[in-house]
C-alpha cells in the first residue's frame, strides 16, 4: 500500500512526492550529485534522497522497492530478470598512488608489482576476479560472493583519496575524479593501465515500475551529464532478462 500511494503522488507530477536515488561512489561523484543539484535548483518542492553504498547493495534496494533507481555498475543487475538495466557509459581509468610513492621508481609496472600494496577502494565484481588470483597484500577474493575485498575496502572517493594520500595504498578511478589532484602533484598516476579495469556504469530500476516525471527528467540529466565523462556504447544496451553475461 505504502508502495502504491508513493506511485500516486509520484505520477501527480515534480512538485509532489519523494525521489530517491541510490549511487556508487563514482557515479556520485562523476554524475549523480551535478543531476540531482540541478534538479532540486530547478523544482525546489521535490524531495530527494540520495542514497550513497555499494553497487551490490544498491542493486538489491531497488529489488526490494526501497529505491526508485540506482545508477552503479550493472554486473549484480543484470543478473536480475525484474530489473531494467540502461548501460549509460563504460569509463576507464588508472591505478594511482601518493607523490613519493615507492612504485614511481620502477619502469614496466605488472600487476604483481602493485599488488604487494594495499588496495584502498570499493569492493570489484566477480567479473575481474580472475585477475586477483594471486594477489598480496592488497587484499582477498571473498568465497561466498567471489568479489574482490579490497585490503581498505571503502564506498567513498574522498576517503580513498585520503587513504592513498596517507598511506603506501594504491587505488583506481575514472581519471575525471583526481584529475585536481595530478594536476597538483599530490597524487601520482602509475604507469598500469590493464583493459579489464573500467566501471560498467548503468541506471538500475525495477521493470515493473512506471516512470513518474520526477525520475524521467533526473534520467534525462543524468544521460547528459554521463555523456561528457564516458565513452559512447553500442545502441543496444538494455538488459531484462536473467541470464545475459556482463561484459
Amino acid at each position: 500500500m505504502d508502495e502504491v500511494l508513493a506511485d500516486i503522488r509520484r505520477l501527480k507530477g515534480l512538485e509532489a512526492g519523494t525521489l530517491r536515488i541510490g549511487a556508487g561512489s563514482f557515479a556520485l561523484e562523476m554524475s549523480v550529485a551535478e543531476t540531482v543539484t540541478r534538479l532540486a535548483g530547478r523544482h525546489p518542492s521535490l524531495h530527494v534522497r540520495l542514497v550513497l553504498d555499494d553497487w551490490e547493495s544498491l542493486t538489491q534496494k531497488v529489488v526490494a522497492g526501497l529505491l526508485d533507481v540506482a545508477v552503479a555498475e550493472v554486473t549484480a543487475a543484470e543478473q536480475e530478470s525484474q530489473l531494467s538495466v540502461e548501460r549509460i557509459g563504460e569509463h576507464g581509468g588508472i591505478f594511482y598512488c601518493r607523490s613519493g610513492h615507492p612504485l614511481l621508481a620502477r619502469s614496466n609496472l605488472t600487476f604483481e608489482d602493485i599488488s604487494g600494496f594495499p588496495f584502498a577502494m570499493s569492493p570489484l565484481p566477480g567479473r575481474v576476479a580472475p585477475f586477483f588470483e594471486r594477489i598480496g597484500a592488497a587484499g582477498r577474493i571473498d568465497p561466498a560472493s567471489g568479489h574482490f575485498l579490497p585490503a581498505i575496502t571503502l564506498d567513498s572517493v574522498i576517503l580513498m583519496k585520503r587513504a592513498v594520500h596517507e598511506t603506501n595504498a594504491i587505488s583506481w578511478a575514472p581519471k575525471v575524479l583526481i584529475a585536481s589532484e595530478l594536476h597538483d602533484g599530490s597524487l601520482a598516476a602509475l604507469p598500469f593501465t590493464p583493459p579489464w579495469a573500467r566501471l560498467n556504469c548503468g541506471i538500475i530500476r525495477r521493470a515493473d515500475r512506471p516512470v513518474p516525471p520526477a525520475l524521467e527528467m533526473f534520467l534525462a540529466g543524468l544521460r547528459a551529464v554521463e555523456k561528457k565523462h564516458s565513452r559512447p556504447l553500442p545502441p543496444k544496451r538494455t538488459r531484462r532478462k536473467r541470464g545475459l553475461a556482463p561484459t
